[in-house]
């Protein structure tokens, strides 16, 4: 990743002086556009190495960018003025780093990075639109406001999607087996179902969380669901990491059409790096080789998280149950979808 970013820059620059007879206005147009298609490409490409070259490849217009910028600094700034608007330009853009990554880490992690690196894209064709709307003038005193806005957004943007970048990268890069469960798994499903419900549910207390959790998935449970023929609990596992995540589901007999996911965790470490959806597809393949039509999931009205998850794998919620965590009482979503 450093190194395509570095690399991108270095043609960019060593290409810029090309970019000299054309306005400063439209090379900031084309290349921020350019930029802006190749990161959405990077995001929709299958393979890490695709996605490195892409990403490398919309680095190029940023280094014609900041040699054009040195160079209008240096020949329509006044001697004695060049130091004050140098330090101003600087000193804003080099807040806007630190906020930028801070933002693209908690949106990473808020709704996956996937989708806030597409959605970087997509601010680069807005932030080329921006300029074609309003195009840099030869003077830089007449534009500067403008300028110095398009700087900082133009930063702020990459400082926030360069931290998406490699988050997204990490997750392109993750070995992850699926499998089905062992009992020698036991422990370290209990633990991903434990810090699950610490992390899911506001609702209870942290006490409550621990002991229902372990209630639920006791060992003995556990120990009988593994080698039940009517039930599957697959895991995810990671090579540096070891179990991330797992899925529980059950069905019945050969007359049932549907099949019930009961529980689909991933430890709270390793979320938004599509181990949930992995887990949820070999769950669908499970249910179909036993030639059943839908799938049903149970969560909780308080998880969430777990009800976002459904929502967005297509699933439509049909019914409000009742669960009993406790001595209270808890609203429970029952969501379906095809198995295929």
């Amino acid at each position: 990743m450093l190194a395509g970013l570095t690399a991108g820059h270095i043609i960019g620059s060593v290409g810029a002086p090309v970019a000299d007879r054309f306005p400063f206005g439209w090379i900031t147009i084309v290349g921020i556009a350019f930029s802006g298609l190749l990161w959405i490409g990077a995001v929709l490409v299958a393979g890490p190495i695709a996605t490195v070259v892409l990403f490398t490849a919309s680095r190029i217009p940023g280094g014609v960018y900041n040699v054009s910028v040195v160079t209008i600094f240096q020949t329509s700034v006044s001697d004695d003025r060049l130091g004050r608007v140098w330090s101003t330009v600087a000193s804003a853009t080099s807040l806007a780093v630190p906020s930028g990554l801070l933002l693209g880490g908690v949106a990473g992690e808020w709704i996956g990075s996937r989708l806030v690196m597409f959605a970087g894209g997509v601010g680069s064709l807005l932030m080329a639109a921006y300029w074609f709307l309003i195009p840099p003038l030869p003077d830089l005193d007449h534009r500067s406001k403008s300028y110095l806005v398009s700087l900082v957004i133009h930063t702020w943007r990459t400082e926030c999607s360069y931290s998406l970048m490699v988050n997204f990268i990490g997750m392109l890069l993750h070995n992850m087996n699926l499998r089905s469960a062992t009992v020698a798994d036991i422990p370290r499903i209990q633990t991903i179902a434990e810090r699950s419900w610490e992390r899911n549910y506001d609702v209870l207390t942290r006490e409550t969380a621990r002991e229902t959790a372990m209630e639920w998935y006791n060992e003995e449970k556990l120990r009988t669901d593994i080698e039940r023929d009517d039930a599957r609990i697959q895991v995810a596992e990671a090579d540096e990491s070891g179990i991330i995540g797992f899925s529980h589901s059950v069905w019945g007999d050969e007359e049932t059409v549907t099949g019930t996911v009961l529980r689909l965790y991933v430890d709270p470490n390793h979320r938004n790096r599509g181990v949930g959806s992995k887990l949820l597809e070999a769950t669908r393949a499970v249910l179909k080789e036993h030639n059943l039509e839908w799938v049903e999931a149970m969560v909780l009205a308080a998880n969430e998280p777990g009800n976002d998850f459904y929502r967005s794998a297509g699933f439509k919620r049909i019914e409000v149950a009742e669960t009993t965590i406790g001595d209270d009482s808890y609203s429970e979503y029952v969501y379906r979808d095809k198995t295929e």
